[in-house]
């Protein structure tokens, strides 16, 4: 059985990264076999990365040919891998000027049977340290300097450390269950997926805190439209957010996003939405990303901003 290879494109030397897995099965159809990144965050800025590979395994013959492959897995194409890994972490440690090191390289194979069939599994798993800039929370992302591209059936799962949460994340991932989850085949730009990551107990401070500073906010308002009455908008402005309906009118923030990008012509830039929401960016990231995920609004990437969309095709957004 010759060896196969997976491309994961991450960072400069990760572009065209060859990871050596085993060969598919032939004969059999590529969109049964699977190959997923798992990346799990720590605290220290570290990450523990796991890459497992699945191909079914159709006879006996198949399943002799893995078992031949499994016993050079550790001799053979570990330290490949490891190599290839260690490579891939000094030059973005250069990239970034962030110290970085490919650690505690392991890797093994199994022969699963499930109601779907028979799998070979192969799975590589080692810690890659310094690859979360720590300068904020926790930012992940800019050791995939050259940009990453998924390959069709592969996956990356990027899950935070206990005690986190979600801050910012771009692009949106195709699911949120057990970390945040895309699927291939798809293609990131130089620095994505870009993910911010903050303490839970700092997130419920400042949410406090823009609650209280967003009650005194709106009860001035309330005070000074009693004294003295506004100007209406000009033809063809947007209304102010603090205009927007609120309590019972509306449901909730993700209502007011797109009331308010209803007034805007269908559309806003993200940055300029949270400023008129008075909210925190990561209220208004959660409540995107949960009109995103039901295909309510669409995000479109213009330089380092997102601009905000109403999805036509969602009755929901009309």
């Amino acid at each position: 059985m010759k060896r196969a290879v997976g491309p994961l494109q991450a960072g400069i030397l990760l572009t065209g990264l060859v990871l050596l897995l085993m060969a598919p099965a032939a004969g059999q159809p590529e969109s049964r076999e699977m190959t997923t990144y798992s990346l799990q965050i720590q605290e220290d800025g570290s990450a523990l990365w796991t890459v497992e590979y699945r191909t079914p395994l159709a006879g006996a013959d198949e399943q002799t040919a893995f078992g031949n492959y499994s016993r050079e897995l550790t001799s053979v194409y570990l330290p490949e891998f490891q190599t290839l890994m260690e490579q891939s972490a000094s030059q973005a440690a250069v990239t970034t000027g962030r110290p970085m090191q490919a650690r505690d390289f392991t890797s093994d194979s199994a022969i699963q049977s499930v109601p779907t069939g028979t799998f070979g599994v192969v799975r590589y798993t080692f810690t890659w340290d310094g690859f979360a800039n720590k300068e904020e929370g926790l930012e992940v992302g800019d050791a995939f300097v050259g940009g990453l591209y998924l390959t069709r059936d592969h996956t990356l799962i990027i899950r935070p450390p206990s005690g986190y949460f979600v801050q910012q994340v771009d692009p949106a991932p195709d699911r949120i269950q057990d970390g945040l989850v895309w699927y291939g085949m798809r293609s990131f730009g130089p620095g994505e997926p870009e993910v911010v990551l903050a303490k839970e107990g700092f997130s419920v401070l400042l949410i406090g805190v823009a609650v209280v500073a967003g009650a005194l906010v709106i009860l001035g308002l309330l005070f000074w439209r009693r004294r003295r009455p506004g100007k209406p908008p000009a033809p063809g402005t947007s209304p102010p957010a603090d205009a927007l309906p609120t309590g019972i009118e509306v449901k909730n923030l993700e209502d007011r996003i797109l009331l308010l990008l209803e007034a805007g012509g269908g559309e806003m830039y993200q940055s300029d939405m949270t400023q008129r929401l008075g909210m925190p960016k990561s209220t208004v990231s959660a409540a995107l990303a949960a009109l995103h995920e039901r295909k309510a609004i669409v995000k479109v990437k213009k330089g380092r901003e997102n601009l905000i969309r109403i999805s036509r095709e969602n009755p929901e957004s009309r």
